[in-house]
């Protein structure tokens, strides 16, 4: 059985685009912008992404971005700041001191030390801000409430072999 969440507003929906978009992009610069823009959707001013995003760390429990977490912590009391400043305008603009140069090794192993943990930070996004259920969380609702939702798709194979996915049925 798959998942695949159903967003019902249209920035739900533009949130999980925009991570789908970041999971497919093969440019890890790119990818965190992606990422980011999630935040963006959910509030337009850069003050209230960080706070957002400090605010909600502590809901983050993937042990790769909450190991990168405490590494970013030791340096930079400010996690929100440091994703806003380091990571979406360092990708996003080429006019500051705090840019991200694509042929620099520094910046390239930065972003991708720091990419899990925007990705955790977007994924949350989703669900707290979206309300759209992360795959974790819509197993663990399914098993609470035994009720078999839309988004539920299962496998099937048509007449010519084809894989294709049908929504869920107990029959």
């Amino acid at each position: 059985m798959l998942y695949l969440p159903q967003p019902q507003s249209e920035k739900a929906q533009l949130a999980v685009g925009l991570f789908r978009e970041g999971m497919s992009i093969n440019s890890i610069p790119f990818a965190f912008l992606s990422y980011f823009k999630i935040l963006n959707v959910l509030s337009g001013s850069g003050s209230a992404q960080k706070n957002w995003i400090n605010n909600n760390l502590s809901l983050l429990w993937y042990q790769p971005a909450v190991d990168r977490l405490n590494e970013v912590r030791a340096s930079n009391r400010d996690v929100g700041a440091y994703l806003y400043h380091q990571g979406r305008c360092a990708v996003a603009h080429a006019f500051d001191r705090d840019v991200v140069n694509p042929d620099k090794y520094e910046d390239k192993k930065r972003l991708e030390l720091d990419l899990p943990l925007m990705k955790e930070v977007a994924a949350l996004c989703i669900e707290q801000g979206f309300g759209v259920l992360s795959d974790c969380s819509f197993w663990g609702h399914l098993k609470k409430t035994q009720v078999c939702p839309p988004e539920l798709l299962q496998k099937h194979s048509d007449g010519y072999g084809r894989i294709i996915y049908r929504q869920y049925t107990d029959a």
